[in-house]
């Protein structure tokens, strides 16, 4: 019973910070993306880590780890938004996993793009397809991505789990 009341709190939570920011930014809509603060250059590896952190203290019924194999991965984003959507998949993935699973955040860098991969040992019948993908969620998620010149997108395996696969330009967006 704890932890259910737990993961309502978080998602209370949650669910708060994500409608502060729908008021900022006004319903999301793909086709017209914002965020509300400036681009600037960053580094998402600290990012990643602090949410990841968060959830890791938050939720501590699954086991969160992240990993980065760059030292580095500067590019021109911004930090408070691009924190809100890591948020939210992080907690779409625990919110699908059942208590005890691994949730991997793992940030690599090739050449021009940062990837982000957020995957989870899913075994709910909750899953998501990148064409099923939806809701206030998912429509924050990718108009945020999408507003640093990226990409999200949901590959699931079934009975493997599922990883959502964050694409984002290493350099400045065109304005």
């Amino acid at each position: 019973m704890e932890v259910e009341s737990a993961h309502r709190e978080t998602s209370s939570a949650e669910w708060a910070r994500l409608r502060a920011l729908i008021d900022v930014l006004g319903e999301p809509d793909p086709s017209t993306p914002s965020v509300a603060s400036p681009l600037a250059p960053m580094d998402p590896i600290d990012v990643c880590r602090r949410v990841v952190d968060r959830h890791r203290l938050a939720r501590e019924e699954y086991r969160w780890t992240f990993r980065s194999s760059s030292p580095s991965a500067l590019g021109w984003w911004d930090a408070e938004s691009l924190d809100l959507a890591l948020e939210v998949l992080l907690g779409e993935a625990a919110d699908s996993s059942q208590v005890g699973s691994q949730i991997q955040t793992t940030l690599d860098s090739s050449p021009g793009w940062a990837s982000i991969r957020i995957r989870d040992e899913r075994r709910t019948a909750r899953v998501c397809s990148p064409n099923e993908c939806h809701g206030p969620n998912w429509a924050l998620v990718r108009a945020v991505i999408a507003k640093h010149g990226g990409t999200v997108n949901a590959i699931h395996a079934p009975g493997c789990g599922q990883t959502v696969l964050v694409r984002l330009p290493l350099r400045q967006p065109d304005h």
